[in-house]
C-alpha cells in the first residue's frame, strides 16, 4: 500500500477530482474518515521503510559491495527529517488509494445473469459508470483486482519480501482505479505534474548514477585482472564474484569475508575506507542525483600484526585521587571510578564488588584517550541479579556520535553470576581518540558487578 501510494501519487492526485465528484455527501462523510484512519495505520511500518533492495534511502539499485552492504560509506543519504517527509507523502497516497477503493465498493452492485455480468447503477449521475465504465472496462478492472489480491497473498506468504516484487502490482493498480471519464481540475493537474516531475528526475538521475558507479567499478576490476591479479583474490561485489565463481557462499560477517562467493579478499572494491585496507586507486563518476562527482576505490589489505593490551579492574584495591575514590587497575596510569558503589555484600572474586541501583547506576567507569580507528575492543564483566537490567556500555564523550551497549540475553537463574562480553569494533572513520567504558544499571533493581576487563586488539 505504501509503495503504491508513493510511486503512483501523480496519478492518484490527477484522478482525485473525478472520484470526489462522483461520491455523494453521505459517502464523503463515511469514507474519508475511514481512509484517513486506515492510512494512519501505515505509520506502524514506517520503521521498515525502505524495505530493500532496489530502492534505498536515496537511490536505486542494490549496492552489493562490502562496505555499502554493511551500511558504510553510503552516499547520498537523506536526513531523518527528509525521510519522514517522504513517508508522510507516501501515507497520503495510501489514504487516496483507500478512498478510491472504498468509493468503488460503496457504488458497487452487481448480479450474475446467465453467463454474463450485469451492472445495476442506482446512484445519481451514473457515478459508478463514470468510474468503472462499460461491461468490458468492468471486466478488465475485475481481472486487475483478482491479480492484485492473488499476487499480494503470494508476497505475504513468501519467505522473502523485496521491493522489486511490487513492480508487478503498479500497472494493475493503475488500471483498477483508472476512471472511465475525467473531471478536469487545474489545481489537481498542477500538483500531479509536480509529483510526476519529481518522480521523473529521481528515476532518471538515480538510474544513471547506478549505471555510472557500476561502470567505474568494472573499470577498476578490469584494471586489476588485466594486471595479472586473479579474481579469486578480489572481492569485487556480488556480481563480480558470482560471475567468476571464485568460491562457495560464505556466512556474512561485517568484519570477515563477504558472503558472496569470496575466496580471498586481498583486494576489495568499495565506496570508501574499510578497516584493515589501504586505497590504491580511485575511479570517478558523475552523480546526477547530487550534481557532484563520486568515487569508487580499489582497496588492498594491509598485512598487520595485532598488539593486545589488557586492562583489568576488580573491586579490591581503592585509591583517593583529587578527593575522589577510584579503583586501581593492572595499569598504574589508569583507574576506574567507584561513585559510592563498592560493597562487601556480594562478590565474584575477592571480598568486594560494585552495587548498582537507582541512586548509583554507574560503575567501573574508565575513559581511554588513545583510541584509534579499526581497533577491536572486548569489554566484559560478571553480574548478579542482572535480569537484563545491567549493561556494558562503550560511548564517545558525545554519545550521539558513537554509542553501543550490551546486556545478558536471558533471565534464567539471574541469582547466579553471569558473564557479559561485548565486542566493540571502532569504525574506520572514527574521529577523536576518546571512549568511555562502564557498567550501567538502568532499573530500580539492585545489580552487582565484578571483574571488569578491557582487552584491546590493535
Amino acid at each position: 500500500m505504501f509503495y503504491n501510494g508513493l510511486l503512483l501519487l501523480p496519478f492518484l492526485v490527477f484522478v482525485f477530482s473525478t472520484y470526489f465528484k462522483n461520491t455523494t455527501r453521505l459517502q464523503k462523510i463515511i469514507i474519508i474518515p475511514m481512509a484517513i484512519i486506515f492510512s494512519l495505520s501505515i505509520i506502524s511500518v514506517w520503521r521498515f521503510i525502505p524495505v530493500a533492495n532496489v530502492l534505498y534511502n536515496l537511490g536505486v539499485g542494490p549496492k552489493v559491495l562490502k562496505d555499502a552492504y554493511w551500511g558504510k560509506n553510503l552516499h547520498p543519504v537523506l536526513s531523518e527529517n527528509m525521510l519522514l517527509v517522504i513517508k508522510i507523502i507516501g501515507t497520503l497516497g495510501v489514504s487516496l488509494l483507500t478512498f478510491y477503493f472504498l468509493t468503488a465498493i460503496s457504488n458497487f452492485k452487481k448480479v450474475l445473469q446467465n453467463s454474463g455480468i450485469k451492472i445495476n447503477i442506482e446512484t445519481e449521475n451514473n457515478n459508478f459508470e463514470n468510474i468503472v465504465g462499460n461491461k468490458f472496462q468492468f471486466t478488465i478492472k475485475f481481472i486487475s483486482l483478482a491479480v492484485i489480491i492473488s499476487f499480494s497473498l503470494f508476497l505475504l506468504l513468501g519467505n522473502y519480501f523485496f521491493d522489486r516484487y511490487l513492480l508487478f502490482l503498479f500497472p494493475f493498480t493503475l488500471i483498477l482505479f483508472l476512471p472511465a471519464s475525467f473531471t478536469n481540475s487545474k489545481i489537481g493537474t498542477s500538483i500531479a505534474i509536480v509529483f510526476l516531475l519529481i518522480n521523473l528526475f529521481f528515476s532518471v538521475s538515480a538510474t544513471h548514477d547506478y549505471l555510472a558507479w557500476n561502470r567505474a567499478r568494472w573499470t577498476g576490476l578490469d584494471s586489476l585482472t588485466n594486471s595479472g591479479i586473479s579474481p579469486s583474490e578480489i572481492d569485487g561485489g556480488f556480481e563480480f564474484n558470482g560471475w567468476y565463481e571464485t568460491n562457495t557462499r560464505n556466512p556474512g560477517n561485517e568484519f570477515e569475508k563477504s558472503w558472496w562467493f569470496v575466496n580471498q579478499d586481498k583486494y576489495v572494491v568499495a565506496f570508501g575506507d574499510l578497516c584493515g585496507y589501504k586505497k590504491i586507486n580511485k575511479y570517478l563518476f558523475n552523480s546526477y542525483l547530487t550534481f557532484s562527482k563520486d568515487s569508487i576505490f580499489i582497496l588492498q589489505k594491509i598485512e598487520t600484526v595485532n598488539d593486545s593490551i589488557l586492562i583489568f579492574c576488580n573491586a579490591e584495591n581503592t585509591k583517593n585521587i583529587n578527593n575522589l575514590d577510584v579503583m586501581t587497575t593492572n595499569d598504574s596510569t589508569k583507574f576506574c571510578e567507584i561513585k559510592n558503589t563498592r560493597t562487601d555484600v556480594e562478590s565474584f572474586s575477592g571480598k568486594f564488588a560494585l552495587k548498582l541501583d537507582k541512586n548509583n547506576a554507574f560503575g567501573f567507569t574508565i575513559r581511554l584517550n588513545d583510541i584509534i580507528p579499526c581497533e577491536t575492543i572486548i569489554v566484559s564483566t560478571y553480574t548478579k541479579y542482572n535480569c537484563q537490567n545491567a549493561h556494558i556500555v562503550a560511548s564517545a564523550p558525545d554519545a550521539n556520535y558513537f554509542y553501543t551497549a550490551k546486556t545478558v540475553s536471558d533471565t534464567i537463574n539471574f541469582e547466579e553470576w553471569k558473564y557479559i562480553e561485548m565486542i566493540v569494533n571502532v569504525p574506520a572513520d572514527f574521529i577523536g581518540s576518546e571512549l568511555d567504558f562502564y557498567v550501567w544499571n538502568n532499573s530500580d533493581y539492585t545489580v552487582f558487578s565484578d571483574d571488569f576487563k578491557i582487552l584491546r586488539l590493535r
